[in-house]
């Protein structure tokens, strides 16, 4: 064995035999021991090139960014730098430690870039914020600490660590993902099928959420080739060159659904939910809780279901439902039933739909002008003494329904949603029956 010395500047230095050591000093040095089956590789500063061999390889970048390439073996790489990158072909083990300290220790400040290649490989992560890309099949990876965005092929497991991380198995690929504690993301693509979300050790934790360019159901996830234990609570639909979901669902948890700009269908099931469109025109449900609904750009359709829910509607023309079987049709039971908040009808512009099933009085079709009233009273106490079916208080921006059509209440009726911005002009021809 022998230590091999280069010097301050751009230096070409090869290990001769095994257990040699090569440092490479100050300069844009390139160090190979691809000739030895062990060899002990250190940069200095600098941009190094580092090539271990078919043994079990140390690989020191040094200071700056260095790129470290293993080759077989189980090999051993210390990062000093964000931006080093390494790359390891084999199945062996993979370690990477980052910064050798005055006392001989290992710290962690900085994360790594490495491509993992070869089958069967395990390889760990740091502390800090890694990017870890696997090409090979069944690999274990560690993220470790640190927010990490982690890219597995078919057949691996990837544990996130602590932190806020990424994980996934590209597309058409099989495995298994465990966030760990903190925020994590797990990416879904159309083509996987088998991927366990395993969120167990981290339930009551984060907030963790699935990012999907196929329609997913984060209540029914077997339907997308997904299984979950534990708790995930949100869900974004993506876009692909191809296309992209149009379908998501929520489940029982406080779900944060994300549409993309293609015309989704949204659906936040239980929970009090908070369910975002984009530019398309989307049809969007909260279901059970106390939901918000915004549909952006378009022209969507917003459907708060029970409960007390805010509607924004966005841009485009939009259209406010109310009832229907499966979501309010039982609010009507009592004079005390749950309303909807809108806060940017447009009278005009905007409509607003009634279903025939809860609001039973109301012939199908457009609403007549004898069932509407327009009224402006300080308060809503006294909205049910009016004989029309739909009453309309500018003055509050309540609505009401008069179930029985004659004074001294609302019978199965009462308030059903409010218009926050007070719009005037508001008429019968604002409202739709539909069955």
């Amino acid at each position: 064995m022998a230590t091999i010395v280069g010097t301050a500047g751009n230096d070409t230095l090869v290990a001769i035999t095994a257990g040699d050591r090569v440092e490479g000093l100050a300069g844009n040095d390139s160090l190979s021991g691809s000739s030895v089956s062990s060899s002990d590789l250190q940069g200095g500063s600098d941009d190094d090139t580092l090539t271990g061999g078919s043994g079990d390889d140390t690989l020191d970048g040094g200071s700056e960014r260095d790129a470290m390439f293993g080759g077989t073996g189980n090999d051993f790489y210390v990062v000093d730098n964000g931006l080093d990158y390494i790359a390891d072909p084999d199945g062996g083990r993979v370690q990477v430690w980052t910064s050798w300290n005055a006392t001989n220790q290992y710290a962690s400040p900085v994360g790594i870039q490495m491509v993992v290649m070869g089958d069967n490989v395990t390889a760990n992560g740091t502390n800090q914020n890694d990017v870890i890309v696997v090409s090979g099949s069944n690999a274990v990876i560690y993220g470790e600490g640190g927010s990490d965005i982690i890219k597995g092929i078919n057949g691996s497991t990837i544990y996130g660590g602590a932190g806020d991380d990424i994980l996934e198995i590209t597309n058409t690929g099989s495995g298994t993902l465990v966030g760990g504690s903190g925020n994590d993301r797990y990416n879904i693509f159309a083509g996987n099928s088998g991927i366990v979300i395993n969120e167990v050790s981290d339930i009551g934790g984060g907030t963790d959420k699935v990012f999907t360019t196929t329609n997913f159901s984060l209540n029914n996830p077997g339907a997308s080739g997904v299984t979950i234990i534990g708790d995930v609570e949100n869900l974004e639909l993506a876009v692909t060159g191809a296309g992209g979901a149009t379908i998501g669902e929520g489940n029982s948890l406080n779900n944060q659904i994300i549409g993309n700009e293609l015309g989704n269908t949204l659906n936040g099931l239980a929970g009090n939910d908070s369910i975002y469109g984009a530019q398309g025109d989307d049809n969007i449900s909260g279901g059970l809780g106390d939901d918000s609904l915004e549909g952006n750009e378009g022209s969507d359709t917003l459907n708060g279901g029970e409960k007390y829910d805010v509607l924004i509607g966005g841009a485009g023309n939009d259209v406010f439902t109310f009832g229907g079987v499966g979501l309010s049709a039982e609010a009507f039971a009592s004079n005390s039933i749950d309303k909807d908040f809108i806060f940017d009808y447009t009278v005009g512009q905007d409509r607003i739909v009634l279903s025939n099933s809860s609001f039973t009085s109301l012939a199908v079709g457009a609403l007549n002008a004898s069932d509407f009233r327009l009224v402006a009273l300080a308060n809503d106490t006294t909205l049910g003494e009016f004989s029309e079916k739909i009453i309309y208080n500018q003055t509050t921006g309540s609505i009401a329904y008069n179930e029985n059509g004659i004074g001294g209440g609302f019978g199965t009726g009462g308030v059903f949603a409010v218009l926050t911005t007070l719009p005037a002009g508001l008429t019968a021809g604002d409202f739709q029956i539909i069955a």
